[in-house]
């Protein structure tokens, strides 16, 4: 239970045949660079300030989702207590799982933030853009090796991220904030 209600798990068979890989948690991590770099890519200030609201659009509907629909984790990690080795990827897990709370999964907002940059890169510079979405399927994929995420939390996070790029770009034909 999570903060005194029901929670869900959308564990499916598939999430039992991904192996648990540790290392991966540097691919994830190398995520929150992926989020931040639209920031750094050279676009106009109206395509800066979509992907900004877009980025926005995603965060208020996880919210949302997180309040309305809680999911949980627990179960799909390993227990913390079971990683004992001393090296830096261990330490690593550790801090990602003491971090970010076992609740709170689905739409994974690791993957719709790294497919929105991505997108939103793509849109600047194709080749960049390319490299870009490689790397959040990447993302994608460790999320559930790390056993942060189940694979729905996955596929719900990319619809989130095309939804809001789709809502935002659709109903913004003209700049934004001149």
């Amino acid at each position: 239970m999570a903060s005194g209600r029901v929670v869900r798990s959308l564990a499916t068979p598939i999430d039992g045949l991904i192996p648990f890989l540790p290392w991966s948690v540097w691919v994830y991590l190398l995520g929150l660079v992926l989020i931040a770099l639209p920031a750094f890519v050279p676009s106009s200030r109206s395509h800066f300030r979509r992907t900004a609201l877009a980025y926005g659009v995603v965060l208020v509907v996880s919210q949302a989702c997180f309040a309305l629909f809680p999911v949980t984790s627990l179960g799909l990690r390993p227990d913390v207590a079971q990683i004992t080795s001393d090296g830096p990827t261990s330490w690593a897990l550790r801090q990602l799982y003491a971090i970010d709370p076992e609740y709170n999964l689905c739409p994974s907002l690791h993957v719709s933030l790294c497919a929105l940059a991505a997108l939103s890169i793509r849109r600047v510079s194709r080749p960049v853009g390319a490299a870009a979405l490689a790397m959040a399927a990447l993302v994608a994929i460790s999320v559930c090796t790390v056993k942060q995420h189940f694979a729905l939390d996955v596929i719900a996070g990319v619809c989130l991220a095309a939804a809001a790029q789709i809502v935002v770009r659709g109903s913004l034909r003209t700049p934004v904030w001149r």
